[in-house]
């Protein structure tokens, strides 16, 4: 028996720790370096805005800003989300000075979802301001929430969303 339990162990360790080991590179014209440490709450992506790095945690519904490649202090906005499953503070994108985030609204931090919704907020430098909202998806659920937004050349944002039924919104004006 104990050798059974031991063989298990040693199956999952092969199996899932590898994943979690440094990264490797095949490619010796790529370079692979520990850039910033110790984000808090699940760090679930990032975007530019100018030299600094703008970067959301899905649990704590916080944008932190990382600048001169230091993470700073204080959280650069924080959001009421609901983080169970996938969701949380989940998509970024910037056009010029201008963000647009994509999360699960609570009325309380952690509280029941009040929906998807996508905001655009005004960068000034220091934090994200002027909160508008640009889309409402009251549908909730607890997985398949997607998240991944970009900005195409004429400054047009998209947002995918595996809900059931793959989507890609365009939010443009």
């Amino acid at each position: 028996m104990r050798f059974l339990v031991f063989l298990i162990l040693t199956l999952v360790g092969v199996v899932i720790l590898p994943s979690y080991a440094e990264p490797t590179v095949k490619d010796n014209d790529f370079v692979v370096q520990k850039y910033v440490t110790d984000i808090c709450c699940s760090p679930t992506t990032m975007a530019f805005e100018g030299k600094d790095i703008l970067v959301l945690s899905k649990a704590s519904g916080q944008v932190h800003l990382i600048k001169d490649g230091v993470l700073q202090n204080q959280a650069v906005l924080q959001e009421n989300v609901t983080s169970v499953g996938e969701q949380g503070m989940l998509g970024i994108t910037t056009v010029g000075t201008k963000v647009y985030l994509y999360f699960t609204e609570s009325s309380t931090m952690g509280g029941p979802p009040l929906a998807k919704r996508v905001y655009s907020y005004d960068w000034n430098g220091q934090k994200l301001v002027n909160k508008t909202l640009i889309k409402n998806l009251l549908r909730t659920q607890t997985y398949h929430n997607g998240g991944a937004m970009t900005t195409d050349h004429n400054g047009s944002v998209y947002r995918s969303c595996l809900c059931n039924i793959s989507n890609i919104w365009k939010i443009s004006k």
